[in-house]
C-alpha cells in the first residue's frame, strides 16, 4: 500500500530527470516542468553551485517555497529540529535543496524508492538568480538518509 501512496503522491509532483547531467527535481511550488527546468538549468549555471555540487554523480534538486519547507526536509534528512530551525535562510522566496545520492548504484532510476538521499546545500533565488547558497554541516544530519517525501 505504501508502494501505491508514494506513486500516486509522485505522479502528481511535478518532477524531471535530466539524465546528461544527472540532475533529478522535484517541484513542491504550483509550476510545470519547464518551469522547474527553468530554476534547475539557471540553478546549475550560476557560479555559486559550480563546484561545489559534483556532477558525476546523481544530484537531486528540491524546489519549495518557503524556509518551513526547507526545515521539514532537513528534518526528514537526519538534522535535528533546532539545527534545521537555526539554518539562516530568509522565511519566504523560492529554495532549491541540493542532495546527494548516498548509495549510489550505478544505472538505477533516481527516483527508485530505493534511492537515498542527503542534503548538501540550500540555494536562495531571487526571481531566476540565486541570491545565497548555505552549504550544509553534513554533521548536522545524525539519522539515516531517507528518499524524499513526495
Amino acid at each position: 500500500m505504501q508502494h501505491l501512496y508514494c506513486a500516486l503522491t509522485f505522479s502528481l509532483t511535478t518532477h524531471l530527470s535530466l539524465p546528461d547531467q544527472r540532475i533529478a527535481a522535484v517541484s513542491f511550488l504550483s509550476n510545470n516542468e519547464q518551469e522547474l527546468r527553468q530554476l534547475v538549468e539557471s540553478a546549475e549555471a550560476a557560479e555559486e553551485i559550480q563546484g561545489r555540487i559534483q556532477l558525476d554523480h546523481w544530484v537531486l534538486v528540491q524546489a519549495m517555497d518557503g524556509k518551513r519547507q526547507v526545515v521539514h526536509v532537513m528534518i526528514d534528512a537526519g538534522m535535528t529540529r533546532i539545527s534545521a530551525k537555526d539554518l539562516p535562510l530568509s522565511e519566504k522566496g523560492i529554495k532549491l535543496v541540493f542532495s546527494r545520492r548516498v548509495d549510489r548504484p550505478a544505472h538505477e532510476d533516481p527516483f527508485s524508492i530505493r534511492a537515498r538521499w542527503q542534503p548538501v546545500l540550500v540555494a536562495e533565488m531571487n526571481g531566476q538568480k540565486i541570491s545565497r547558497v548555505i552549504e550544509l554541516n553534513q554533521g548536522s544530519f545524525l539519522g539515516n538518509p531517507v528518499m524524499p517525501v513526495f
